[in-house]
């Protein structure tokens, strides 16, 4: 689930994504598994929120969780490289 007010996106009952989450918070989760700090970290997939599969990355800077990338599985993406396709399907959720 997504909170809109407090920014938190809920994956499942042991990993929460807020702006309050440290990078040493995150890696007390069974998520860490020793990623690059320094660059976008894959926490595995697909993770399911609000009914829909997403794959995840999350990005720490000042020790802070800055940035989240989410991108949807879908089968009714075919190819990732149909950028269009992707965009309309990714809006319309």
């Amino acid at each position: 689930m997504i909170d809109l007010k407090t920014g938190e996106i809920i994956i499942n009952s042991d990993l929460i994504l807020s702006p309050k989450l440290s990078l040493e918070e995150f890696k007390k989760t069974r998520y860490y598994t020793g990623q690059d700090e320094k660059m976008y970290m894959s926490i595995g997939g697909p993770h399911k929120i609000d009914g829909r599969d997403f794959y995840i990355s999350l990005y720490f800077k000042d020790s802070f969780l800055k940035e989240v990338s989410l991108a949807m599985d879908s089968p009714l993406i075919k190819e990732w490289n149909n950028e269009p396709k992707r965009k309309e399907i990714h809006v319309n959720i």
